[in-house]
């Protein structure tokens, strides 16, 4: 009996993700792209981690044209995308140049280009969602908060940094680069240890 109950909420839970997902369609072709936007995300949220490919279709097309050119205010395509449902928001890398942070349900957006000389190889999200990694074409890497203002400059490589990722407690930092090395930092910017030995790019 409980294994049915179980069955028929989460049919339920599918029934209403499918529903929120049409209409954001419907909205979509209406051109409301903030409400097909949020009813896509509330798509998503709902099915959890059961979700299907025509949910996630709907969310993506309503990103798509949620974060065009006037939005934005550039005509450059995005190199990445990244849903944090907690926080309800997106981060998006837009060129090599920008970074943008949207706020689903407020609408607002916070806009910034870490490197003015420099280009972005690489951009990745903490696991808490409150930091931002940055990695770039000067050798160097940055962590910033949400709002674009810089917590910590990383330095340290002899060539671009062309990975980085955050620990899953986000107290450490691990840095790749095509000088052939590693290096694994804390989230203040303390080196803690350098790996090398590679003959190529790490």
């Amino acid at each position: 009996m409980e294994e049915e109950k179980k069955r028929a909420f989460f049919l339920a839970k599918q029934s209403e993700a499918n529903r929120l997902a049409l209409l954001s369609e419907n909205e979509r072709k209406n051109d409301n792209n903030k409400d097909a936007l949020y009813l896509a995300y509330k798509a998503l949220e709902i099915a959890e981690q059961a979700q299907k490919p025509e949910q996630q279709l709907s969310f993506g097309d309503a990103v798509s044209i949620h974060l065009s050119a006037p939005l934005v205010k550039t005509t450059q395509e995005y190199e990445s995308l990244c849903l944090l449902k907690k926080h309800q928001e997106i981060i998006g890398q837009v060129n090599k140049k920008d970074i943008q942070v949207v706020n689903l349900l407020s609408n607002k957006t916070t806009f910034f280009t870490p490197y003015p000389n420099a280009n972005i190889l690489y951009s990745k999200i903490s696991e808490n969602g409150q930091q931002i990694l940055t990695t770039s074409d000067d050798f160097s890497a940055m962590i910033w908060d949400k709002k674009g203002e810089s917590i910590t400059h990383l330095k340290g490589h002899q060539e671009p940094i062309i990975y980085a990722a955050f620990s899953p407690d986000n107290r450490l930092v691990l840095t790749c680069s095509r000088d052939n090395s590693a290096k694994i930092w804390t989230i203040q910017g303390e080196l803690i240890a350098t790996l090398e030995g590679h003959q190529g790019n790490v």
